[in-house]
């Protein structure tokens, strides 16, 4: 095999690996997720290119070349726990972790040439988050309502913002509230702003299991914190209790 068909080749899977860990990263970027495009794209070509290292060093040296590939799972392994976070009682991240451990063996399956299996793969990933997330979110919607005394709490969610910000304010809310296993989106509403014409206020009615005000406040404080806002607050509206 002369070196342009060898240089030809390693490019190829390096590309593989570059655009394949780039459709899984995207989809996570667009998730709003901690590890998105770039992190998975690089761990998709880090992966790749220590497969391809250990194949030139066999055919160089000759020894076994999957001992490198058997280290790259260890690897991943710092890179996962650097994303699991614990919140309270709940841990965060594993499935970005999980995520990010695909994207290794896509890249993996790439340096080797296995580029039917590669696609497969990333096809199975992507298709698991699209698909599964809403049935996972919906089903810790059920479990925890049936595990409290007060059913539902219904809060309203103000925010004041220029004209230009309503899009995006509108997009991160409503990406917050439906990634949220406790949330659930009643309603949304804007008017003009009395005060000046050319700011909206944006209206919009949850329901919570149970009582969430320490949820409503968070999500208040990093509206503030995060987008241009020029107010924005919180209030219960409603309750319902079982008898």
């Amino acid at each position: 095999m002369d070196e342009y068909v060898v240089t030809s080749e390693y490019i190829l899977r390096i590309l593989t690996a570059f655009v394949l860990g780039g459709i899984i990263g995207f989809e996570r970027q667009w998730q709003q997720k901690n590890a998105g495009l770039r992190t998975n794209t690089l761990v998709s070509i880090g992966a790749a290119s220590f497969v391809l290292l250990s194949l030139n060093i066999y055919s160089l040296a000759g020894g076994d070349p999957a001992r490198i590939t058997a280290q790259i799972v260890t690897g991943i392994g710092f890179i996962g726990a650097g994303v699991i976070m614990k919140d309270g009682f709940n841990v965060r991240g594993l499935n970005t972790a999980a995520t990010i451990w695909c994207s290794a063996a896509v890249g993996t399956l790439a340096g080797m040439g296995f580029y039917t299996e590669a696609i497969i793969t990333t096809s199975a990933v992507v298709l698991s988050h699209l698909i599964l997330r809403p049935i996972s979110i919906r089903l810790s919607k059920i479990s925890a309502y049936r595990k409290t005394e007060v059913k539902e709490t219904y809060y309203q969610v103000s925010i004041q913002c220029d004209a230009k910000d309503e899009a995006n304010v509108r997009f991160w809310l409503l990406n917050q509230i439906e990634s949220n296993d406790q949330l659930l989106m009643r309603s949304i509403n804007r008017e003009v702003s009395e005060a000046n014409s050319k700011e909206i206020v944006i209206q919009v009615e949850v329901a919570s299991i149970g009582k969430q005000e320490n949820l409503l406040e968070s999500l208040v404080a990093n509206l503030i914190l995060k987008l241009e806002v020029t107010r924005a607050g919180w209030k219960v509206i409603g309750q319902e209790t079982e008898f």
